[in-house]
Order: structure tokens, then sequence, then C-alpha cells
């Protein structure tokens, strides 16, 4: 289990609690040029279902996609939740990501979102929509992150809608921003 994207108790079984979180069989961080920056192993989106009152836990993995660092809109933190969000990787193992996941698990659906300019980012942080109503669809509201662009070498804070993930807003920044690892 590497980053946990939420847990709570299972609506019509309070004996069971529901643990959604990015994980893996191993983890193998490789050297190049003295840098860790390639991983080989990478995390996949897993439901584990612990019943309480049979001591049993099944598993499910949800899609057979590379990602990690993932969000909630954190109205549901600790509660059922039909979405989740999360950094995609490039499929050559680089520790950068190269784009965002949107899972539903009530169909099961996953929308991918790629930088279209070769961008890099780190994790994306949902916010809730402004004056949203208390009823509000659980995607209401952003996703925003810090994005690198090497063809320019330069930085940007973009803002993505939560539903649609569709570009709302580019903030050109006046100078990089590192990487961080998260």
């Amino acid at each position: 289990v590497v980053h946990t994207v939420n847990a709570f108790v299972e609506r019509d079984a309070p004996n069971v609690v529901v643990l959604r979180t990015f994980a893996m069989d191993a983890l193998e961080l490789v050297a190049a040029s003295g840098q860790f920056g390639a991983i080989e192993a990478m995390a996949t989106l897993r439901e584990y279902r612990f019943d309480l009152a049979a001591n049993t836990v099944a598993q499910r993995e949800w899609a057979d996609v590379r990602g990690e660092f993932p969000v909630v809109n954190p109205a549901f933190m600790g509660r059922a939740h039909r979405y989740a969000w999360a950094t995609v990787f490039a499929d050559t193992g680089e520790a950068y990501g190269v784009g965002f996941l949107k899972f539903d698990f009530d169909t099961g659906a996953v929308q991918r979102h790629t930088y279209a300019d070769g961008g890099r980012a780190g994790e994306v942080v949902f916010v809730p929509r402004h004056g949203a109503a208390a009823d509000a669809a659980e995607d209401d509201g952003y996703l925003c992150t810090f994005v690198y662009v090497p063809a320019t070498n330069s930085s940007q804070w973009r803002l993505f809608d939560a539903a649609d993930l569709s570009e709302v807003a580019v903030v050109q920044l006046p100078a990089r921003v590192p990487f961080g690892f998260h």
C-alpha cells in the first residue's frame, strides 16, 4: 500500500470497511546517473473490503493503469464516494506525471487527461467550487497543479474542471517551479 484514496464503512453492510488505495506488489527505485528517477513498479488502484464479521478480506484491482497521489473531494473523506483523481505516469517509468486520471467507482469508468504540450507535473489538488450548493455533485470543483513544460523550461499553474477534465485556466509563472517528490 502506497497512498490511500479513502476508506469508509459500507452503507448497507456496517461490518464492512472499504479501503481504496494505490498499491504495488514490489517497489524498486532504479538509480540512473546517481539520481533516483525511474520507478520500475508503479502502483495500481485497488480496493480492499474488510468484512469484520466474517474475518475476511477481498481485493479488487480497479484499472490496469499506473497512477499515484490520489485525491477525493474533501467533503467525502471517510465517507462513501464516487470519484477519485490521481496522477498518471509516463509508460517510460520516469517518476513524474504526464497527466491525471478520474476514476468513477459507480460505473468503473476511467478518464485520462494528458498534458498536451509535454507538460510534467506532480499531484493534483481538489478544490470544491466556491458557492456550490450543499447537494452539489461530488465532482463539482476544480483540480489544480503546477506543470513544468520542458520545451520552454517554464512552469505554469493550471486549473481543470474536475467533472469533465477540461482546462479552465493557465497562469504562466515568472520562474520555473522545481519538482518536489510530492
